[in-house]
């Protein structure tokens, strides 16, 4: 009995000192789901962090920093944000000459239209800093700046982009010239008094004139192109060799100068191809701009058209099916167009929406003239018109006639 009493004992002991290790794992766990929150969820980890500051994408487009932008715009950063003063990334982008930026910028869907406070769009920007190479990309943009809209200063993008090419064609003949002058200073330092192919002829004569001290080389009187006269004397042979360095000095300058006003000439030339290629590239885009705008407003008429008809033959139905005895008032009449006096082009668009081909244009032109001839108008709705308004009608449906004759007329022409 004592043994299994000392027995329980031992085991009731060992499971009291098991019970704080489990307590301790629980705690550990306790301890670990707090570290971690989201392993108690359901594993969404809570919402995402807030869209960086549009400021910094500002910064970002200032400096160049291409791969930041693309980072910042990825994670949430408004790529139309402008500041107080209505500056954008875009306008920073271009303010500072960063193509690859730009064209960063234009993919993620920066608008090349947007004018800030002082009315400078980003185009106006990259032409008053002579970054020339902006301008295609951004006037190929989705919605690309007016070269001709002048910012507060009155000031056009293609004059900016005149005024920045000049200043670039005269430093560039400053440099050229700076050029020449210091070649003709490294010349000089050879020999104060005589141009660069002088010195070559003062160290002959210096050798003719020096006792024969090279007379081994050129002789007694001379060698090269020139040759002594047995009756000249040193001086004599002197002067005349000075004379002809003389020549020779001004013959070099003068094809110098011939060289430089043919290169200055060919510079120019190259200038003015290079205005007139940007004068018609301008004029293109504006053609073609000019060419979607008229397209765009064509086919807002012709949806505009459309509309007008079905309302126009819904409104004719409704007035012809009216009880014979109704009285009919101006505005019961169902006009092609509600506006008197509308212009003819408008009046063609609507009549002939739908139609295709001459032979279907006049069919309709057939239908609409019988409509509305002053006879046939008068022979059927003329004793439910209201007296008031009779006369009015009547002048009306007459003018509306003449214009449909006139359009039958003209697409009989076509046809022939």
């Amino acid at each position: 009995m004592a043994k299994d009493k000392r027995k329980r004992s031992k085991s009731g002991s060992r499971r009291r000192e098991k019970k704080p290790k489990k307590r301790r794992r629980a705690d550990e766990s306790k301890k670990r789901r707090r570290r971690s929150p989201s392993s108690s969820s359901d594993g969404s980890g809570g919402s995402g962090p807030p869209p960086p500051s549009p400021q910094h994408l500002l910064v970002a487009a200032a400096v160049g920093d291409r791969q930041r932008c693309r980072e910042l715009v990825q994670q949430g950063a408004d790529v139309a944000y402008a500041d107080a003063e209505g500056t954008t990334a875009l306008h920073e982008a271009c303010r500072h000459g960063h193509l690859p930026t730009v064209r960063l910028l234009l993919r993620r869907g920066a608008d090349a239209g947007a004018v800030d406070m002082r009315g400078d769009t980003p185009a106006h920007l990259a032409a008053r800093h002579a970054h020339l190479d902006l301008l295609p990309a951004l006037l190929e943009a989705d919605r690309p700046p007016e070269i001709e809209a002048v910012n507060a200063r009155g000031e056009s993008v293609q004059e900016l982009a005149a005024r920045a090419m000049d200043k670039q064609d005269s430093y560039r003949r400053e440099v050229q010239e700076r050029q020449v002058e210091r070649q003709g200073e490294a010349q000089q330092q050879r020999s104060p008094s005589l141009g660069p192919s002088d010195w070559e002829w003062q160290q002959r004569l210096a050798g003719e004139l020096s006792g024969g001290e090279v007379e081994e080389e050129w002789g007694a009187f001379g060698g090269g192109d020139w040759h002594a006269d047995e009756y000249e004397t040193a001086e004599e042979y002197a002067q005349r060799i000075w004379a002809e360095m003389q020549a020779h000095r001004r013959a070099e300058e003068e094809k110098m100068r011939a060289a430089f006003s043919k290169r200055r000439r060919k510079e120019e030339a190259v200038r003015e191809a290079y205005r007139a290629q940007a004068e018609a590239e301008s004029r293109r885009i504006l053609e073609e701009q000019r060419g979607q705008d008229a397209a765009w407003r064509a086919a807002v008429a012709e949806g505009q058209a459309g509309a007008k008809r079905a309302s126009y033959e819904a409104r004719w139905q409704f007035f012809s099916s009216k009880h014979p005895e109704a009285v009919v008032g101006y505005g019961d009449v169902p006009w092609i167009l509600a506006a008197e006096g509308a212009p003819q082009e408008e009046l063609q668009r609507v009549v002939l929406y739908g139609t295709s081909g001459t032979e279907e244009q006049r069919r309709r032109l057939r239908t609409e003239l019988i409509r509305w001839h002053p006879d046939k108008f008068v022979s059927k709705f003329g004793r439910r018109l209201a007296p008031a308004d009779r006369e009015r009608v009547l002048a009306r449906v007459n003018a509306v006639s003449q214009q449909l004759t006139a359009m039958n007329a003209a697409v009989q022409q076509a046809r022939q």
